[in-house]
């Protein structure tokens, strides 16, 4: 959220309840929804019913079909994770119509080439929005590593911001 909203992005969010929708706002998203609520009235609202270019899935297949419902014209939809499940349904004549596109990418699969440029694109077009406080690491707590499994266990669980550090 704040890497899209540093680099000019109108950013709506998803979010796994009602209060982590007010920390993404909190975050640089201009709006955000509880995940469980309706997505495509309020994409609607707050693109005027235009839609979006881009959405970022990190759940897969259940959420493939409301994200592609919700894309502009020429819109894209990049899947980056599998939260939800691998499989999903597509309505291919919509995509068609709409001149939409799907891709999905994980850097794992990525050669030591592909990623050096990635870290170096990082450097030219994130890290400066980094030193200037635009953006700034978010954590969910600090923990002992003797404490790992309990913080694997939130984890899990769900319902944090951000990322927990563990300590020697």
């Amino acid at each position: 959220l704040q890497v899209a909203r540093a680099l000019g992005v109108k950013v709506l969010a998803t979010a796994g309840s009602p209060q982590r929708a007010v920390d993404c706002v909190s975050l640089g998203a201009h709006a955000a929804l509880d995940r469980h609520d309706d997505l495509v009235p309020f994409v609607e609202q707050h693109t005027n019913g235009r839609g979006v270019d881009l959405v970022l899935d990190v759940a897969g297949g259940p959420s493939l079909g409301t994200n592609v419902a919700v894309l502009a014209r020429g819109g894209v939809l990049v899947v980056i994770g599998l939260l939800g499940g691998s499989s999903g349904e597509l309505d291919l004549s919509r995509m068609l119509v709409r001149d939409l596109t799907v891709r999905a990418t994980t850097l794992r699969s990525r050669t030591v080439p592909a990623k050096a440029e990635i870290c170096a694109a990082l450097e030219t077009h994130v890290w400066p929005s980094v030193r200037r406080g635009l953006v700034r690491p978010v954590f969910a707590g600090l923990a002992p590593l003797t404490g790992a499994a309990a913080v694997h266990e939130s984890l899990v669980r769900g319902g944090r911001v951000g990322g927990w550090v563990l300590l020697p």
